[in-house]
């Protein structure tokens, strides 16, 4: 674009130039040209403005064009379902696209000028500072997964892959590019638990330990802080082992039967002791 304007602006300047140096320097002088040396003026500077008007063409192609790119542009960065960020050198975000708005659960506008890191768990910054100094270091395409935290607190987890950008002035910026993988890690976490389930059932041991076992690795990989697991007792499933829960809450919440007023079971029309919360469903 920049080159078609020079272009153009070169033959103006030409044209002038032929104003100067053919056509006669005061009206006085109009009568001492002759019939062929005001054709050769006229026949020049109607080339010059043919030549002309085909630049003028040229830029409005161009500049059509320029449009067409910047829809493109708009349609593979901004609707992307992968999102996008644009980040300084110091990690504050410049440009931000639909997707990562979604992902993050911010207004557009409240992200620009924010420090990525503000959204990234406390526990995995360090993570995201190394990928940060790898990618300064070496100045090639590096990957990390992290946890982030939506705004209405939601924990996500994220591939992060940064990019730097090349720039001919100004400061340096990365782009950088977030994928949710939440449920992969989900399915590999479930994965792994029940790896870990199964290899404590097969170990030799008596059940109560076993089972308290399980239910550590329970409540470390599903992230709760409180499990329990309830068999049944005559008419009513109390908790056979827990970890996490208070005294207070197994006083109330230990079984799962019905009672009336006088404390005797509540039972239906068949006679099946009826039971008040939905557990009892399930079980």
């Amino acid at each position: 674009m920049e080159n078609r304007l020079k272009q153009s602006t070169k033959f103006r300047e030409k044209a002038e130039d032929i104003f100067r140096k053919r056509a006669p320097q005061s009206p006085e002088n109009i009568a001492a040209l002759s019939l062929e040396e005001n054709q050769n003026i006229f026949y020049e500077l109607h080339i010059h403005q043919i030549e002309l008007e085909i630049h003028n063409e040229e830029l409005r192609l161009a500049q059509a064009e320029n449009e067409t790119t910047k829809a493109r542009y708009f349609s593979l960065y901004d609707l992307s379902p992968v999102g996008y960020c644009s980040l300084s050198e110091k990690g504050t975000i410049l440009q931000v696209n639909l997707a990562a708005v979604t992902l993050l659960g911010v207004p557009q506008g409240a992200l620009i000028n924010e420090p990525l890191s503000r959204f990234i768990l406390k526990e995995d910054q360090d993570i995201y500072c190394f990928h940060r100094k790898q990618n300064a270091e070496t100045g090639e395409m590096h990957g990390c997964e992290l946890r982030m935290l939506k705004q209405d607190g939601t924990v996500l987890w994220v591939q992060l892959t940064t990019i730097a950008l090349q720039q001919t002035g100004g400061e340096p910026e990365n782009l950088l590019m977030m994928h949710d993988i939440t449920e992969r890690k989900r399915t590999e976490v479930y994965r792994e638990m029940g790896r870990e389930v199964l290899q404590l059932l097969n170990d030799p041991g008596e059940l109560s330990d076993t089972i308290q076992h399980v239910l550590g690795v329970l409540k470390k990989r599903t992230g709760f802080d409180a499990v329990g697991l309830r068999l049944q007792a005559e008419d009513d499933f109390p908790y056979f082992a827990q970890e996490g829960f208070s005294p207070e809450f197994l006083l109330t919440e230990n079984t799962l039967t019905e009672r009336a007023a006088d404390g005797g079971l509540c039972r239906d029309k068949d006679g099946n002791v009826r039971l008040e919360c939905t557990c009892g469903l399930v079980i």
